[in-house]
């Protein structure tokens, strides 16, 4: 079968967005595993197809209408018109770009990933456009938002299906069952409304031979197009584990791993880094992973095994339990390429981290592993989460003045998030039972805003306030003056 798969465009509601570019690994390793499998595949990035190759970043006077800055790129950005709420764009390609694509190819399947509840609206439309195209395209749809939004995203009338969880296998075994003019009843993570009307969808289950997997078909893309744009330049972003035992209220990953951590072998991971660096002559790496040392030993040996390549990379991780970052493997990460080592304390109350995050970490392990990193000679960055249901003002002070504290000891790197319900979460679950959210917005959903007023604080002062600390906490080689005050007035100077 001749099959697409794409991300679609960023939707954005309004001026504000939060967008970053990268290599698209979903579409990626599912789109390997469909080759493998026979198809003849194709692979469509609905951001970096509206990349505007030759526009330099620095001719933007931050007025432009039709275009933007993201990373060190610049993208396409155009007005939508009714279903879409007055002021939404889409960044990247337009839906006539993408419509003349799809007419031209003529896929017999049309896979959207929709990794994030904020492009869905640009997935959903996409999905009527194919029907409006030759409604025998079979559509799918898979991604973080249709794990945790299945019941909702499956009875879409321009979805034919859905994949949850990991669609490498339930791809195949999907396209299979099609090829073979089987309805797939029985294939874990496939979704679909009957011709009478009613829902079959069995649970995903996991994945436990990762190295059975193909390479991503990253051939497939306009690789140098991410290497010129992408904030971490020249650099290669893969998985070497997949999933997170932990339960965290605001985080989708439980949802999708079923809190299970399975690991590639060293012997694989090696495999794919010695695949970038020959192909693509990679200066870094950045692991995605959504809790990459959660097996201690596994982490060390990996790392030992990247010194005993000898690649003279720079390295970056996302996710790191810093709990379990000791002075062995700190040592270890600098002698591979680690330059900076972010942690996620996320708060400055132990309550909030307790009964609120149910992170399982104490505040204080950040602030001893903020100090070993420094001791090591690696920079710090440090990421926090503010404006949860039942945080009060003075936790959230608590919040300001640890990451001050970490200031003082060495962290130079500030990440602020407020607290989103995503579909599914207990964060989700105890804002909707608070009567803060009725549901989720998608004409309305970002990641940098904030969704509800507490009695503690309102939408405005969070998102006021975490602009500030972006600004302030990033910017002050002395970040003494300046802290925001929120725990002792209703409405601070700090934020107007």
């Amino acid at each position: 079968m001749k099959v697409l798969l794409m991300t679609p465009p960023y939707y954005v509601p309004s001026r504000s967005f939060a967008i970053s570019v990268g290599q698209p690994l979903g579409i990626s390793y599912v789109g390997g595993a469909l080759r493998e499998a026979g198809h003849e595949v194709h692979l469509l990035d609905g951001l970096m197809g509206g990349l505007m190759r030759g526009v330099s970043p620095d001719s933007l006077t931050g007025e432009e209408e039709d275009r933007v800055r993201i990373s060190r790129g610049v993208f396409q950005r155009h007005p939508l018109n009714a279903p879409f709420p007055a002021g939404a764009t889409i960044v990247g390609m337009s839906f006539e770009a993408i419509e003349a694509q799809i007419r031209a190819l003529k896929p017999d399947v049309v896979g959207i990933s929709t990794i994030f509840t904020s492009i869905y609206r640009s997935a959903s439309h996409i999905a009527s456009l194919v029907k409006k195209i030759n409604p025998k395209i079979i559509t799918i749809m898979g991604g973080t938002h249709v794990t945790v939004s299945a019941n909702e995203v499956v009875q879409e009338a321009a979805v034919d299906y859905i994949v949850t969880g990991e669609g490498e296998q339930t791809a195949v075994a999907l396209l299979a069952a099609l090829e073979a003019g089987k309805r797939p009843y029985a294939i874990p993570g496939v979704g679909f409304v009957s011709a009478s009307g009613s829902v079959h969808h069995l649970d995903n289950t996991l994945n436990w031979a990762l190295d059975d997997l193909p390479m991503p078909a990253f051939d497939l893309l306009e690789m140098e197009d991410y290497f010129a744009c992408m904030a971490e330049g020249r650099v290669a972003k893969l998985y070497t584990t997949r999933g997170c035992p932990f339960n965290c209220s605001f985080c989708s990953v439980p949802l999708t791993s079923q809190r299970r951590f399975r690991a590639h072998s060293v012997a694989r991971v090696m495999a794919e880094i010695d695949h970038w660096v020959e192909h693509y002559r990679v200066e870094g790496l950045v692991f995605e992973d959504d809790n990459m040392n959660t097996n201690k030993k596994h982490y060390q040996a990996m790392l030992s095994a990247l010194r005993e390549r000898g690649h003279a990379l720079t390295v970056d991780a996302r996710n790191l339990r810093c709990d379990l970052l000791d002075e062995t493997i700190l040592a270890l990460m600098k002698s591979v390429g680690f330059r900076t080592v972010w942690i996620t304390p996320e708060t400055g109350s132990q309550r909030v981290m307790d009964e609120v995050i149910n992170k399982r970490m104490k505040v204080s392990d950040a602030k001893q592993a903020a100090r070993r990193i420094v001791a090591s000679g690696m920079e710090v960055g440090a990421a926090f989460v503010i404006g949860f249901p039942g945080e009060t003002r003075a936790e959230i002070q608590q919040t300001i003045d640890f990451a001050y504290e970490l200031r003082a000891l060495g962290v130079r790197n500030f990440w602020w998030s407020i607290a989103t319900p995503i579909m599914g979460t207990a964060l989700y679950q105890t804002a909707l039972d608070a009567g803060l959210i009725s549901g989720i917005d998608l004409d309305s959903f970002t990641y940098n805003s904030a969704s509800y007023d507490t009695e503690h604080f309102s939408r405005q002062e969070i998102e006021a306030l975490r602009h500030q600390l972006m600004e302030t906490l990033n910017r002050d080689q002395n970040a003494a003056c300046g802290k925001p005050d929120f725990g002792r007035s209703a409405i601070t100077a700090a934020i107007g």
